[in-house]
């Protein structure tokens, strides 16, 4: 599955200090780029591979700074710890105005934390891809204790941890993870997050598919915790050889409102697997046979993924999860006003469940054939009078000038585009 992001070169300001391991820069190194700057002051990293004792094990010491790649592409800017450290060990306190953003960070091997460690810190890290790390007891990636990271727009694949969160290891702090994908991670409890002693765990918007748990909580194990909120996420195609192949929960609390829990598998509780506390489910789709997992609003059907190989997440025009998820923000206040990708939630007439809006084109397309005929504009008045049971992307199309309905006027306004004198909202 692709990630996402449009990035946009930003240029450093004079304060900042500006890294480039081949020289003409302020320093050749991340590590010296950190201690000649001061709070508040961004060290820039010119687009390369940083490698060395000088490029890992970068601490901020207690200042909130931000690493960024120019670029602010994490495919050009990678952080390469070759097999032996990790990338980041911050432990000074750092608020989330501390930030890493566009790095790859990979081949981090160390006992807790591959990726990052950190300890009473709580930085900001965004649009960053961390994979192929390694931790030897806690965390593949992302270790973090007494601390709160708050983690967006990232890609976590194909960490591995002998013990504890394959992906993300937290214990007795409370991880914001937004907009991120968590992906083919392996560990022996919680092979994609791992969290513990947590009084609020909020997770939105995110696909959380794939990953392997060779005891418990293939996708996510969540230990003696409460406040846990999940809001629009996809959790699908995790495996446990245990106990809960989406989540495993014990002895905790947790909220989880418009999302998919499906395809995952484990010896007992393939979607969702309970012992004390409570899981509240509403609104989501969870392959919980034969009507669904018990709550408000909760179906059981097939969501009916875009599929391929890679396996894409997002869901297709047919899904039965289009419309169905809650919009109420007083009772869900952390309903999101956008989905994974970013396109704006809610499209239609409610929130899509998972973490995948299906966006609505409004170009008159409607038998989507490429080319915009009188075919369109008839099908579009046999809509209009209910002669025919549209898809989700028909109604879409159909509605051309994307007032929320479709009419007789839309019909009309097709036939003007087809003569080459009208348009519609999205120009095909």
């Amino acid at each position: 599955m692709v990630v996402f992001f449009c990035c946009f070169a930003t240029l450093p300001v004079s304060a900042d200090v500006t890294v480039d391991p081949t020289g003409g820069a302020d320093h050749t190194t991340i590590h010296s780029g950190l201690a000649a700057v001061s709070e508040g002051e961004t060290v820039w990293l010119v687009d390369a591979i940083y490698s060395g004792e000088w490029n890992k094990e970068l601490s901020f010491g207690g200042k909130d700074i931000t690493v960024r790649s120019i670029s602010d592409n994490p495919d050009l800017c990678i952080i390469d710890c070759e097999g032996y450290g990790r990338a980041f060990n911050l432990s000074g306190g750092e608020s989330s105005a501390a930030a890493i953003r566009g790095i790859t960070v990979t081949n981090g091997d160390w006992l807790d934390g591959g990726g990052f460690r950190l300890t009473n810190s709580s930085p900001t890290i965004m649009n960053c891809k961390i994979s192929g790390n390694i931790g030897g007891n806690d965390a593949g990636l992302v270790y973090c204790l007494n601390s709160s990271p708050t983690i967006i727009q990232c890609l976590i694949s194909d960490n591995s941890a002998l013990s504890n969160g394959g992906g993300i290891f937290c214990d007795n702090g409370n991880p914001v993870i937004l907009q991120t994908i968590v992906q083919n991670n392996q560990a022996e409890y919680g092979g994609g997050l791992y969290i513990e002693s947590s009084l609020s765990c909020i997770v939105t918007n995110c696909t959380i598919v794939e990953n392997t748990a060779g005891s418990m909580g293939g996708g996510i194990q969540y230990n003696v915790s409460s406040g846990a909120i999940f809001t629009n996420c996809t959790i699908s195609l995790n495996s446990a050889t245990g106990s809960g192949g989406g989540l495993d929960c014990y002895d905790s609390y947790l909220q989880i409102t418009n999302s998919i829990f499906w395809g995952n598998t484990a010896g007992v509780g393939k979607e969702i697997y309970s012992t004390g506390g409570v899981v509240t489910v509403e609104y989501s789709d969870v392959d919980y046979p034969p009507s669904g997992y018990p709550g408000t609003g909760n179906i059981y059907s097939d969501p009916l993924f875009a599929g391929g190989s890679p396996f894409d997440y997002h869901l297709t025009g047919d899904s039965p999860c289009i419309d169905h998820g809650t919009d109420n923000s007083i009772l869900y206040p952390h309903l999101p006003a956008d989905d994974i990708d970013g396109d704006a939630r809610p499209e239609g007439d409610g929130y899509d469940m998972g973490s995948d809006e299906v966006a609505c084109i409004h170009h008159g397309d409607v038998n989507f054939d490429g080319d915009i005929t009188a075919g369109d504009a008839q099908m579009t008045f046999n809509i209009a009078l209910v002669l025919i049971t549209p898809t989700f992307e028909e109604v879409c199309a159909a509605d051309c000038n994307a007032d929320g309905s479709v009419t007789a006027g839309d019909a009309q306004q097709i036939f003007g585009v087809v003569m080459g004198m009208d348009s519609c909202v999205d120009p095909l």
